[in-house]
């Protein structure tokens, strides 16, 4: 079992099959109805926000079948060097706690 990674593009087709709408702000409730219209387990949803000096990453890890956020992280990142450090150390976590809840 892993990971299906599925592109906003992807999402924004299938919503609007379905006369649904993707704002740029998703809430929970939103994710969990997404996550059932394409049969996933879990959702990640979040942030990107740009500083002058810094980059926040917020996300959070939805169950689908609850709509329970099982992980909720943020992280920052000195300018774009540190991004795919930061990025990795998210993926990490939700890693874990995908192979914990997933089973």
């Amino acid at each position: 079992k892993g990971f299906d990674i599925i592109e906003r593009e992807q999402v924004k087709n299938l919503l609007n099959e379905q006369s649904l709408r993707m704002s740029g702000v998703v809430n929970i409730s939103e994710a969990q109805n997404v996550g059932n219209l394409l049969g996933l387990d879990f959702v990640v949803i979040g942030s990107v926000s740009a500083f002058k000096d810094r980059i926040e990453i917020d996300l959070r890890l939805v169950q689908v079948a609850n709509g329970k956020a099982v992980l909720a992280e943020s992280t920052t990142a000195r300018g774009e060097d540190n991004l795919r450090s930061s990025a990795v150390e998210l993926a990490g976590k939700i890693d874990q706690v995908y192979q914990q809840k997933g089973k």
